[in-house]
């Protein structure tokens, strides 16, 4: 029996399509648990308060944090006066009811854990920071009757432990290897896709969670036609060469920057590292991926090998899964008895490359019970 009894929120990476209203790709295809299960649903048939909210499969690292806020304790997204107005979009998003408005009362909703898998790893960073001090900037400008909550500062305590699976806290070295004119592309080719679909039925098959950025709109209103990425050009300008382009905001030079303005330890709370390799070194120093490795990712594990020589998981290279350098870390992870908050610890490193954790080419159960066992952990720690 663990000391605690707190819920998990799980968050996820690049291309999450998780938990909406929407996203009637979830009836086929789950981001966590693929063709073979839904994890949340497993995780709670075992027992356990799980959440698993889609934060859009491309949104940028702040827009995410703000849905997720209003996601956790309900109310209309509020990205902020200054974010917004930075970045050239509406400041209010999508209204949510609130899976825990009542975070942060005494009992089992005192707290969370939280979970930040991939790209999730910045999201939950970020998402900590901001609890703990708010955002200055959105202080500066807000009158205080409008300022979100979120902006304010001094709720580090609400979250009991962060943890990251193979989460990009560092940056991957394969977004350095791209280099940004190659990142800007993928940006673009991917809002000129968003803004064709973005008036039709597909949006509520595969909600990108961008309208805030003008690429689509509200799966509520739909008017049910294609059209060309050209009738809204400025919206596809937007982010593709600023800050807020996703993909860019993976490698290294904007995870450095995000740790080095945001990420903080609150002295209440446990910080855990799970981090994954399946490569092995070659007699040239460089890192092969294994026979076992998924084969989608191979290409990428290969090049990261030759480029960043360091073990990796096919996507990101070990230092970048690793806890925040800016940081304290004790190291390896001990007992939990000897566990202390507000310092980061490397959990044993995994044999998996970057999609185990989405569930592919691993046995269910044993997929499951390795979520579980992260959150009796969690919950076992004072």
């Amino acid at each position: 029996m663990s000391k605690h009894n707190y819920p998990t929120v799980l968050v996820h990476g690049l291309l999450g399509i998780d938990e909406g209203p929407y996203n009637y790709i979830n009836l086929v295809y789950r981001y966590f648990g693929g063709f073979r299960g839904d994890l949340t649903k497993a995780m709670r048939a075992r027992g356990y308060e799980f959440y698993d909210p889609g934060l859009g499969p491309f949104t940028p690292v702040w827009d995410r944090v703000c849905d997720l806020y209003a996601y956790l304790v309900g109310g209309t997204v509020d990205y902020g006066k200054a974010h917004s107005e930075r970045y050239g979009h509406a400041r209010y998003g999508r209204t949510y009811e609130g899976v825990l408005k009542d975070w942060g009362t005494p009992g089992d909703h005192e707290k969370i854990n939280i979970l930040g898998y991939s790209f999730g790893g910045p999201t939950v960073n970020l998402l900590n920071g901001l609890l703990m001090h708010g955002s200055e900037e959105e202080r500066a400008v807000t009158p205080e009757d409008e300022l979100s909550p979120l902006f304010t500062g001094g709720k580090g305590d609400l979250l009991h432990c962060v943890c990251t699976l193979d989460g990009t806290n560092n940056g991957t070295k394969a977004i350095d290897f791209l280099g940004r004119k190659t990142v800007d592309l993928f940006q673009m080719a991917l809002n000129g896709l968003i803004i064709s679909v973005g008036d039709t039925a597909f949006i509520k098959v595969l909600d990108f969670k961008m309208d805030q950025l003008g690429l689509h709109n509200d799966p509520d209103h739909l008017g049910g036609k294609l059209r060309l990425p050209k009738e809204k050009h400025a919206e596809n300008l937007k982010n593709v060469k600023s800050d807020e382009n996703m993909f860019w905001q993976m490698g290294t030079e904007y995870a450095t920057h995000l740790a080095e303005k945001y990420y903080d330890v609150n002295p209440s709370t446990y910080y855990l590292c799970y981090r994954s390799v399946r490569t092995h070194e070659d007699k040239n120093k460089n890192y092969k991926p294994n026979v076992n490795m998924n084969p989608m990712m191979v290409p990428t594990g290969a090049m990261l090998g030759v480029y960043a020589p360091e073990p990796n998981d096919g996507i990101v290279h070990l230092e970048g899964q690793s806890a925040p350098l800016n940081l304290p870390c004790a190291g390896d992870f001990r007992v939990a008895d000897e566990t202390k908050p507000g310092i980061w610890y490397h959990m044993p490193i995994i044999d998996g490359d970057h999609l185990t954790w989405c569930g592919m080419f691993i046995n269910k159960r044993a997929y499951q019970n390795r979520f579980q066992a992260i959150i009796d952990l969690c919950n076992d720690l004072d």
